[in-house]
């Protein structure tokens, strides 16, 4: 099907047209309520002197809020003037929150959903994403420029950063492959040249130490060097009844050198980064009641693990990036990114955790993962005419082994399956991005991308449950493209329109042949999204804050998913009477609509501001004929996409600058985030599904000295809410973030 005979679908069905009819009034009336914000939103300072003290504090809010400056387009913008939905997370806001890890951001931005799953991201953003768990991802994720290819490579460490960009919508023009739900751009901070540095340490709930900091060093007068560093180790959060030992515990290295300065008239960024995360938490499986009763049978912080009796997870990863740019003048100017990617992961765990179970069963999951890529930019900034012509391209191998034993009540092991698989991929793209003012307010925004990839996949297992082998290559491509208009009624208020498509990569593997009974080489088709979403943009008069609303509709085809797989009876062992099987396939189509609405620093008294981020969201299969684990014809046509919750929200209320004695200034933030019930898995189980969870966090901070010092102290899920995390209703689960504390200080000087 292509692009084309998509959209014509799209309006020719008065369903759709219908539903999203509906959003954009939904939307108009949010619009207007923004048209005369200074009527609904001002206040009347009791004297002249808090009129002129509020007024001096508003400007300095409204200029900070222009200065938020993102490169969502590949250039440096203020974040109100892209015509897209976008959440921006400072290193301040980072640090402030207590964020250690790129995964965290998900409970503060409504729509993006991340799940840890044997060490690889599952992520989707508007529900869409990977359907296989720690499958190829299609929220794409880059680090200073560079895209990860490998989802077990896109659990980042936040430390260090300048900011995060959290996009949402199909990226496919300037971001390309597998962006399809959106785009994470994490961007680290420079080598400045200046002297400068920070250091913070805290120690909080399970013994955990954190310490993280950076200098910049100048290097004559074009140069500068950056040093910055991470680490963190606590105690298991989890008992094991078994021997009597703490286990899921936490422990991070990481290090960046960061080089910036000019040679000629060609800048130069450089940077070079190690570390190696041993976080267990995430990893640790506790048991349940049974399949259909989704209660833990331990407790939520305690497992029984036999086989290994202590949880191994230890990713390593080493990235490196060069970026350079030159002004070509008239306009004209240039950029390259070069970046290379190593990671391994070593993974095994116990995938039996029943003191009842009459054997043992352990999986091994050794991952790694390199690539080179390269990117090259032409870039125009005119009077009328703003754009990017660029090339990219990628040469990436992923591979892992997976290991499954089952341990019997004798001393002997038998291994179900033994396989090894490798996937190579080179993709190669041409795009070109451009925005043109036709008139002083009204702007024409377009892109289009040739996407083509040359991609091999290769496996080769042993034991009774293996399947395989094949060797299978060939070639995949589609072109990708957006188009759109925004309207500036004024500086401070933008409405605007676009479609745009999004293209995940395709794969080949093994599925199952329901009239043989044995696999079979299989191509999986590359998903497609087509996306219409409209918008306004506003900052709220001499109140600042922002005003931001968008209502989209998707159309999602081809969605790659995953049936079938090894049956576990009531005791957590495998069922060797029914015959496993495997296969990844494309389902028929989902639609997906919904409106995200962001009102974010609003200052409602002078030291008061508030920060609300909302999203509705209705995400169904339309067609979808499937067979369950059982091998029955069903049909979930109706049913809701997995890690798609109806709604989610980010709240929070800041009360800031608080004096403090005359060197002192305090501030407190009661931050509060939720999201309805979510579905683990696409048949929509109950045993497998989240029930709506709100989590309570709180920080409080004393900065002294001209801001050189600061103590903070943070809590984390106060009113200790227990909720799963993964859980796709087999008889164990991954429990979701528990209760935690956090003191500290920190350290800056310039």
């Amino acid at each position: 099907m292509t692009s084309q005979d998509l959209i014509a679908g799209s309006i020719d069905n008065g369903e759709r047209v219908r539903r999203f009819t509906t959003l954009t009034s939904m939307f108009a009336v949010a619009a207007a309520l923004a048209v005369c914000p200074q009527a609904a939103m001002a206040q009347e300072a009791a004297t002249a002197e808090e009129a002129a003290i509020a007024q001096e504090g508003a400007t300095d809010e409204l200029a900070r809020l222009e200065s938020i400056i993102v490169t969502a387009r590949k250039r440096e913008e203020s974040v109100q003037s892209v015509p897209a939905s976008i959440s921006v997370f400072g290193g301040e806001d980072l640090a402030e929150q207590r964020l250690y890890n790129a995964s965290e951001l998900q409970y503060s931005t409504p729509g993006f959903y991340v799940q840890n799953y044997e060490g690889a991201a599952t992520i989707t953003m508007r529900g869409v994403g990977a359907q296989i768990p720690g499958g190829p991802s299609s929220v794409a994720t880059h680090l200073d420029g560079i895209y990860q290819a490998s989802s077990s490579a896109q659990l980042n460490r936040l430390f260090d950063v300048e900011r995060v960009e959290v996009i949402r919508g199909p990226q496919g023009t300037l971001y390309g492959r597998n962006s399809t739900g959106g785009a994470l751009n994490i961007i680290t901070r420079r080598a400045g040249d200046d002297l400068e540095g920070d250091l913070s340490v805290s120690y909080g709930t399970f013994n955990t130490l954190r310490g993280d900091g950076g200098v910049s060093l100048p290097i004559g007068d074009n140069w500068g060097v950056r040093l910055a560093g991470s680490f963190a180790e606590g105690d298991g959060q989890f008992l094991n009844t078994f021997n009597g030992e703490k286990v899921g515990n936490e422990k991070f290295l990481g290090g960046r050198v960061s080089l910036a300065g000019t040679v000629g008239s060609v800048s130069v960024d450089l940077f070079v980064q190690r570390s190696r995360d041993e976080d267990n938490a995430t990893q640790t499986l506790i048991p349940l009641v049974d399949a259909d009763d989704p209660t833990p049978l331990l407790g939520w912080n305690k497992t029984f693990l036999d086989q290994p009796t202590e949880q191994l997870f230890r990713r390593d990863m080493d990235m490196a990036g060069l970026a350079l740019s030159g002004d070509l003048g008239n306009g004209f100017s240039w950029r390259s990114i070069t970046g290379y990617l190593d990671y391994t992961l070593d993974n095994l765990l116990d995938v039996n955790p029943r003191p009842s179970g009459p054997v043992r069963v352990g999986i091994a999951t050794p991952t790694y993962a390199e690539q080179f890529s390269q990117e090259a930019q032409l870039l125009y900034s005119g009077d009328r005419l703003n754009g990017v012509l660029g090339a990219y391209y990628l040469d990436a191998e992923q591979g892992d082994q997976r290991v499954l034993t089952l341990d019997g009540v004798a001393p002997f092991t038998i291994v179900l399956f033994d396989t090894t698989s490798r996937d190579d991929t080179k993709a190669y793209a041409v795009f070109a991005d451009l925005n043109y003012d036709l008139t002083d307010q009204l702007t024409l925004n377009g892109g289009v991308r040739w996407n083509r990839e040359e991609i091999r996949n290769r496996f080769a297992g042993t034991g009774p449950l293996a399947g395989g082998p094949f060797d299978l290559s060939g070639t995949q491509g589609e072109p990708t493209w957006r188009i759109g208009l925004d309207y500036a009624v004024r500086p401070q208020l933008m409405f605007y329109g676009s479609v745009s498509t999004g293209v995940q990569s395709g794969f080949f593997g093994s599925a199952f042949d329901t009239a043989t009974g044995a696999d079979r080489p299989n191509e999986v088709e590359p998903e497609t999204l087509v996306a219409y979403e409209v918008g306004m943009k506003s900052v709220l008069g001499d109140n600042g804050g922002y005003f931001n609303v968008s209502a989209f509709y998707y159309d999602y085809s081809d969605l790659q998913v995953q049936k079938g797989g090894i049956i576990i009876g009531p005791d957590g062992a495998p069922d060797l009477t029914v015959p496993p099987f495997f296969f990844t396939t494309n389902a028929a189509e989902a639609e997906i609509h919904g409106i995200d609405l962001e009102l974010t620093n609003l200052r409602i008294q002078e030291r008061l501001k508030v920060d609300i981020v909302a999203q509705y969201l209705n995400a169904e299969y339309t067609d979808y004929d499937t067979i369950n684990d059982f091998r029955e014809e069903v049909s979930f046509a109706g049913n809701r996409l997995p890690r798609a919750p109806k709604f989610a929200l980010s709240s929070a209320l800041t009360l800031d600058g608080l004096r403090l004695g005359n060197s002192a200034e305090g501030e407190i933030r009661l931050e509060y985030n939720y999201r309805s019930k979510t579905f683990f898995t696409e048949d929509n189980r109950e045993a497998a599904t989240q029930s709506g969870v709100g989590l309570l966090n709180l920080t409080a901070s004393v900065d002294f000295n001209d801001d050189r010092w600061r103590l903070f102290a943070s809590g984390r899920n106060l009113s200790n809410e227990r909720f799963f995390d993964f859980h796709r209703g087999d008889v164990f689960a991954n429990a979701g973030e528990f209760r935690s504390f956090e003191v500290g200080f920190r350290y800056n000087f310039r």
